[in-house]
């Protein structure tokens, strides 16, 4: 028979990690909603804080719950709304996905000249709010602020 080992201390990490996947998987299947899942991770983030997978795993799930609700709102047409709720989002990755969005609208608006030079301006500074470290927005912040405003 071979004797059980004690479980070490290193062990724990990995046992959160595995909890993790599982909780993760089972989102994945529908078999526990998003809320349910983040509630989980939840628990799991309060045992070890400093565990990277279970904080990714986490940032994923949130990230997915607010963009969703976001993309809701952007296909009602409560852009305002969307960006708004972008801009108050905690998640680092929805407020840069929604300021991509804007920067590629501003490209293919200055490209097809479908777009006025004030919602251009507009749409450049929700950009800049969002993600203002951002060295790509940070340029077209720049050369926006030399077009003429109302």
């Amino acid at each position: 028979m071979i004797p059980r080992r004690s479980l070490q201390k290193w062990d724990a990490p990995y046992l959160l990690q595995s909890k993790a996947r599982q909780i993760v998987d089972q989102f994945i299947a529908k078999k526990i909603t998003n809320s349910r899942a983040r509630s989980l991770l939840r628990d799991l983030y309060k045992i070890d804080k400093n565990n990277p997978m279970v904080e990714e795993h986490l940032n994923t799930l949130e990230y997915l719950d607010n963009w969703s609700d976001i993309e809701r709102l952007w296909k009602e047409g409560n852009i305002s709304e969307a960006i708004t709720k972008a801009k108050k989002s905690h998640n680092l990755e929805v407020r840069e996905h929604m300021a991509e969005v804007l920067i590629t609208m501003v490209k293919e608006g200055l490209e097809n000249e479908s777009l006025g030079i004030e919602v251009i301006n507009i749409m450049v500074q929700d950009a800049y709010e969002l993600c203002p470290h951002n060295p790509v927005i940070q340029e077209y912040y720049r050369i926006s602020t030399r077009f003429p405003r109302r």
